[in-house]
């Protein structure tokens, strides 16, 4: 389940015809550079049209400045459907405020077009395109496409400082086009833009928020949308939601100055030093655009981790240059012994935190493949505070269980859960199946303790794949389980808004994560344990989020001394 937009051909070749336009837009990649440069003769585009047909393509988009005030656009169009090419067109749309252009153009084959439109606020939109009147035509022309009915139609809004805090603007607008979609693109800072940067750049942090905040509000009126530009870190969510050339099928582009097709690519980009060199999705990330180096958003950047542990493991003797690090001791029934208070994972005050809020347990069993099966919790001696432990009889899932089983029982309704990974409540689920209460669909990749169709019960659906891979009904479940799940993805944040496109309006979605906490052996565990965490998400981190896509916390259950080192939040979808 991805978003894409994507239009009839499966390889089309990018044109530019000319760098002139009834548009002067403050932040034209173009320039100053080009803007003498003489527009091609109609001879040389099919030409180049030939070129792409001899490269394989089955689609030619056109290009500029902006190609629909060329006197030869619809001879073009016709030509092009004649080479069984499928035409396509980057446009302002002003043009296609005359009707009669659009329908003309339409049936003569257009089947894609690349809108630009910058804010939902006339005087916005002209200001940033310097005409008095762009936005009335603008926005005319691309009804115009939708209603003549092209075959793809995305409208592209390029973010600056001007706009950033208005985008919720053009995803209501864009609603109101049903078959429109909308991408959102960072400003490339070159040609004009680079020249007016201190003037258009956008705060990275504010982009983020309003960015994903017009995802959002996208996700609840159904337009499709995604966005351009960005590193993979900002603002998040990066495989569902980028979209650049080649996800528009857009294989090879010419500039009118280039005499042979070039595989297109994603611009100026860098990585920076002491951030993205260490950063797990380096070889995924196109990078920062090279104008922002030096800049606030070269600031944000923030690596994303790889897998590791969510766990403070400790054992006697490890070795970590913990010399002088503080000790804990452990007594058990028969012996005791110390360990090192001391992580290369997690710095002093978290271990420090973790010891005063009492998730220290004890593992009997380091081989154990279930964690919760093997751990015991450690309760504080009458020695040092916070320094010596005794094994309790306390076992610190057991109620956490209880209270899963009780919850599940009472879900009723179509039922997915992602992972799998509580069998806990295996019986509870195979009852209200049997009584058709419950429809069970389970996604697990396919190496967790309930992934194999035998421990499911019958009629339940099983997809072998991850959550991010899996092909599932939108709007369609009464309840989603989301239970240790989220912090072995890599990206959670695309896990959560795909999560809130599956939920009806008041459906119920559940979250567990584990909070940080520590696990005392007494030998060191077994080698080859894979670590499996990519993120050690907080209440506090997810609570945002969810209500950004529309769900209401119901119910907050937080770890404590006796209990579990999970939270889990239970909510409501509250909109559509």
């Amino acid at each position: 389940m991805t978003v894409r937009i994507s239009p009839s051909f499966e390889c089309a070749a990018l044109l530019k015809l000319g760098y002139a336009c009834n548009n002067h837009c403050s932040f034209c990649h173009v320039g100053r550079g080009r803007g003498d440069k003489p527009a091609l003769a109609t001879r040389e585009i099919l030409h180049r049209m030939e070129l792409a047909v001899r490269k394989g393509c089955d689609g030619v988009v056109f290009s500029g400045g902006e190609p629909a005030i060329r006197d030869d656009l619809e001879m073009l169009v016709h030509a092009a459907s004649e080479m069984d090419l499928i035409p396509g067109i980057v446009t302002n749309a002003r043009m296609f405020s005359y009707v009669k252009l659009a329908e003309r153009l339409v049936e003569k084959g257009l089947d894609y077009a690349l809108v630009s439109l910058h804010s939902a606020v006339p005087e916005e939109h002209d200001g940033l395109v310097d005409v008095h009147g762009a936005f009335e035509q603008t926005l005319a022309g691309t009804r115009n496409l939708h209603d003549t009915g092209i075959g793809w139609l995305v409208v592209n809004t390029v973010i600056t400082s001007v706009n950033v805090k208005r985008l919720s603007g053009i995803v209501e607008l864009v609603a109101s086009m049903p078959r429109a979609g909308l991408k959102l693109s960072l400003m490339e800072p070159k040609g004009f833009a680079l020249e007016n940067l201190a003037e258009l750049m956008p705060d990275p942090k504010e982009t983020a928020s309003e960015v994903l905040a017009a995802v959002a509000l996208a996700d609840r009126l159904g337009v499709q949308v995604g966005y351009d530009g960005f590193p993979a870190c900002i603002p998040g969510a990066f495989d569902l939601l980028d979209q650049n050339l080649e996800s528009h099928s857009i294989r090879f582009m010419m500039e009118t100055f280039e005499q042979e097709l070039q595989a297109v690519d994603r611009g100026a980009r860098f990585y920076a030093p002491g951030k993205c060199y260490d950063c797990a999705w380096k070889e995924r990330c196109p990078g920062l655009y090279e104008g922002y180096r030096g800049t606030i958003w070269e600031s944000a950047l923030r690596p994303l981790r790889g897998a590791g542990p969510n766990s403070i493991a400790l054992w006697p003797g490890r070795e970590l240059g913990c010399e002088h690090a503080d000790s804990i001791e452990v007594k058990l029934p028969n012996n005791s012994f110390r360990v090192p208070m001391c992580s290369m994972d997690f710095d002093e005050d978290l271990l420090n935190e973790v010891v005063k809020s009492g998730q220290v347990y004890f593992m009997q069993d380091p081989g154990c493949d279930r964690i919760d099966d093997a751990l015991v919790q450690l309760e504080e001696t009458g020695g040092s505070p916070g320094l010596s432990f005794r094994v309790s009889e306390s076992k610190p899932f057991d109620l956490e269980k209880t209270w899963l089983k009780q919850l599940v029982a009472n879900i009723r309704g179509k039922v997915l859960d992602i992972g799998a990974g509580f069998p806990c409540y295996m019986e509870q689920v195979r009852n209200s199946v049997e009584r058709h209460d419950m429809e069970y669909w389970a996604v697990d990749p396919g190496d967790d303790a309930v992934s194999d169709p035998v421990d499911l019960p019958r009629g339940a659906r099983y997809l072998k794949t991850r959550f991010e891979e899996a092909d599932l009904p939108g709007r369609y479940f009464d309840a989603v389980l989301a239970l240790r799940c989220l912090d072995h993805m890599q990206d959670p944040l695309g896990a959560l808004i795909m999560i809130s496109r599956l939920i009806k309006p008041g459906g119920l979605l559940v979250i567990s994560e584990d909070s940080p906490f520590m696990v005392i052996t007494e030998n060191m565990p077994p080698e080859g344990k894979r670590f499996e965490h990519y993120h050690n998400l907080s209440i506090t981190e997810i609570l945002p989020i969810t209500t950004l896509l529309g769900f209401e916390l119901k119910e907050k259950r937080e770890p404590g001394p006796g209990s579990s080192p999970s939270f889990t939040l239970v909510f409501g979808k509250t909109r559509s």
